[in-house]
């Protein structure tokens, strides 16, 4: 495999069967391999070649140990990463993982780790000088999974929860429920394959019941969204569709945009830099997909009153 970037080319032959991966003037990696193995160890590669830095700050942080670069600025955040055990959970998600998906995972780390390999700390991204850091520690596998959880560790279900507590606030139990229609019972579901919903609206009683224990949550939003049209409503006669993911604007950002064709599959799309494959906003020759928040039900809330009475708390 030769892979060509604006910065040097290498010869792979000894490492990976036939393919090529270049980067043109965009700065959009083409990578093409004859197995997915070959293709996600070029991910690896050029992610790492572009985006190490970013790579390795999401890392530390998911890890707990941000302060290490930082100092006492970041110890409040790597107390908290470390109490809710995000590597500990990371080794748990790989372990428990398909074995397709811990070769695709196993073949990215190998990608980034020959990158590193390539380094001195002389030709480190300019980052690590501005920081006085030194060589990054060799990428394991299980940093793939810490990564993402650190990039979408607020992202459950506590704001919606928050939120159609303040619509039913502003607009009442009777009015909200009219909004909060749920998912169409019956109808196909992300996970298992070929599962269909077997949930309803949410019932009325429940958005009644924060209607009065909610009323003092003025101050959070969010929301995600995504949508299709369908062909024939198009010029083409095509569905198109649309999926916006609300994410802050950040520098670089928070998504990899790549392409890649082997024997196996062909997608071009975004890709979270550190995690292997293009799950964001991206095709195939024959489906588009997107992603926004899937809003797990991963927390409980509760409405506290608190009453000081005569020095007492209640």
């Amino acid at each position: 495999m030769l892979l060509s970037t604006d910065r040097f080319v290498l010869d792979f032959v000894q490492f990976l069967t036939v393919g090529q991966g270049l980067c043109p003037l965009e700065q959009v990696p083409h990578i093409k391999a004859s197995t997915s193995h070959d293709a996600f160890f070029a991910q690896g590669f050029v992610t790492a070649q572009d985006r190490l830095f970013h790579m390795d700050y999401d890392r530390m942080r998911a890890l707990g140990r941000w302060s290490e670069w930082v100092g006492e600025s970041a110890l409040s955040q790597d107390i908290l990463m470390r109490k809710l055990g995000l590597a500990r959970a990371a080794k748990a998600d790989l372990n428990v993982s398909a074995p397709a998906a811990q070769a695709m995972v196993s073949a990215h780390t190998a990608g980034i780790n020959f990158f590193l390999a390539t380094l001195s700390e002389a030709t480190l991204p300019v980052e690590y000088a501005l920081a006085e850091r030194g060589m990054p520690d060799r990428w394991e596998d299980f940093h793939t999974f810490a990564l993402y959880k650190m990039r979408n560790l607020l992202m459950g279900h506590l704001d919606m929860k928050v939120w159609r507590a303040r619509v039913v606030m502003e607009l009442g139990p009777e009015a909200a429920a009219k909004l909060f229609l749920g998912y169409p019972e019956g109808a196909l579901v992300t996970t298992p394959p070929n599962a269909t919903s077997g949930l309803t609206a949410p019932p009325l009683h429940a958005l009644a019941t924060v209607y009065e224990e909610l009323n003092r949550l003025h101050e959070i939003d969010c929301g995600s969204n995504s949508w299709v049209v369908g062909g024939d409503r198009t010029a083409t006669g095509l569905p198109l569709l649309a999926g916006d993911s609300h994410r802050g604007l950040d520098t670089p950002s928070v998504y990899y945009q790549i392409h890649m064709v082997c024997n196996d599959f062909s997608v071009s799309g975004y890709a979270v830099p550190g995690v292997p494959g293009a799950p964001h906003f991206s095709h195939t020759a024959h489906v588009g997909f997107g992603m926004t928040h899937g809003y797990a039900n991963n927390c409980f809330s509760r409405a506290i009153h608190i009453i000081i009475c005569n020095d007492s708390i209640y």
